[in-house]
């Protein structure tokens, strides 16, 4: 099988999911730690509104309220009741009549453990292959419509393979980028999170 770039940063929330018995996907690492970022991309501009998202026509920042989501027709198959440990977010799968996302819920209360009702969701990620026609827009407009070129000017180029694949991404703490990837000339995944805060 050819190799297929995805998002190399999704890997680096998949490690702190390890331990919730969730199967993850085989994708790369950044190769970049948050000391080592210093791109000129990130602007004033893109530390202020790269969390911004727009899904189905309703505008948030990440984190927000898993309610959210919820609250604008997207179902799951687990209990709202159902507790999450604090520093260790799960990752759910949301969809609704459109399409479907993969969200990691996060924990940020005072005990140790909370009900993923009054969680917050951290990150998105969003594949071409199952956002159907699921209206998702990111920052400075990005969305599964957006040229190689577009992207080129918003976030950097990480890697590009010799089969046409590339990543593009701008990151900024361990848990806190915005990363694009591309295969053929067009986005395969867009993946954001503004999870720093919970690990503190």
């Amino acid at each position: 099988m050819r190799k297929r770039i995805r998002l190399l940063t999704c890997i680096a929330l998949m490690v702190i999911v390890s331990g919730c018995g969730k199967e993850t996907s085989n994708l790369a690492t950044i190769n970049t730690s948050p000391d080592e970022t210093q791109s000129i991309k990130i602007t004033e501009d893109f530390k202020d509104n790269f969390n911004q998202i727009k899904i189905e026509g309703k505008e948030m920042r990440l984190p927000c309220s898993y309610n959210d989501f919820i609250n604008i027709g997207f179902t799951d198959e687990i209990e709202e009741s159902s507790e999450i440990s604090k520093g260790k977010p799960i990752m759910e799968s949301l969809q609704n009549d459109s399409g479907k996302l993969s969200v990691y819920v996060g924990y940020g209360g005072k005990e140790q453990q909370g009900y993923k009702k009054d969680s917050s969701v951290i990150a998105i990620f969003v594949s071409r292959e199952s956002v159907g026609t699921l209206e998702t827009r990111f920052y400075k407009g990005i969305n599964f419509q957006s040229t190689e070129a577009e992207v080129s000017t918003v976030l950097d180029l990480i890697e590009r393979t010799d089969d046409d694949s590339s990543l593009y991404a701008l990151k900024m703490g361990q848990y806190n980028y915005l990363a694009v990837s591309f295969e053929k000339g067009e986005i395969n995944d867009i993946m954001i999170s503004n999870g720093d805060t919970f690990f503190k």
